[in-house]
C-alpha cells in the first residue's frame, strides 16, 4: 500500500475504466485506419458497388456521396455487426472518368467516418466517335429513305418514269 492506496486495486480500476470507455465509443472496422482510401473501379458502362462494413456500439449509420448521387444518401439505425450498402452507378457517356467519394458516418457516443472511392471510367475516344458515326449514319439513312419516298410519289403523280424525268429517252422497243 502506497499512500493509502493498494496499487493492484488502482490498476484494476484503471483497466476497468479503459475497457468500459473503449466499448462505449462506436467503431468502424474497415479501412478507416489506413492511410489510403480504398477504390472500386467500374467500366464506362457503370455497375453496382457493394460496400460492407463492421460497426460496433453505433446508433445510426449514414451513407453519403460527393458529388451527390441521387438515391445514394440514406441513414439507418445500427448497433453492432455488419452493415452493407449496394448501389448501381449509371453509365458514363463522357470521355473523362467520373470520381465519387462515398462516406459512411457511424454515430454513437462519438462519430467515426470511413470513405470509399468509386471511379466510373470514361468512354474511349473511338467509342464516342463510333457512337457519333452511328447517329450520323442513322440520320443519313432516314434522309435517303425520305428522298426515295418523295421521288416515288412524284413519279406516280406525273406518270413519268425516272429515266424520262432525267431527260433521257428510253430505247425503242422492237416489235417482232
Amino acid at each position: 500500500m502506497a499512500g493509502g492506496f493498494d496499487v493492484r486495486t488502482v490498476f484494476r480500476f484503471f483497466v476497468a475504466v479503459v475497457v468500459t470507455a473503449s466499448f462505449a465509443v462506436p467503431t468502424l472496422a474497415s479501412a478507416a485506419g489506413t492511410a489510403t482510401i480504398p477504390t472500386r473501379a467500374l467500366t464506362a458502362n457503370g455497375g453496382t458497388v457493394t460496400w460492407p462494413a463492421m460497426v460496433h456500439n453505433a446508433k445510426t449509420c449514414s451513407w453519403s456521396s460527393s458529388p451527390n448521387v441521387a438515391g445514394f444518401a440514406t441513414t439507418v439505425k445500427c448497433k453492432s455487426g455488419r452493415v452493407e450498402r449496394s448501389f448501381r452507378f449509371a453509365a458514363n457517356p463522357s470521355t473523362k472518368a467520373k470520381l465519387y467519394t462515398l462516406s459512411l458516418t457511424v454515430r454513437g457516443a462519438a462519430t467515426t467516418v470511413d470513405h470509399l472511392k468509386v471511379v466510373v471510367a470514361g468512354q474511349t475516344a473511338a467509342a464516342e466517335a463510333l457512337a457519333e458515326t452511328r447517329a450520323d449514319v442513322g440520320k443519313t439513312n432516314a434522309e435517303y429513305e425520305a428522298a426515295q419516298r418523295a421521288a416515288k410519289q412524284a413519279e406516280a403523280a406525273s406518270g413519268a418514269s425516272p429515266t424520262a424525268r432525267a431527260g433521257t429517252r428510253r430505247p425503242p422497243t422492237s416489235c417482232r
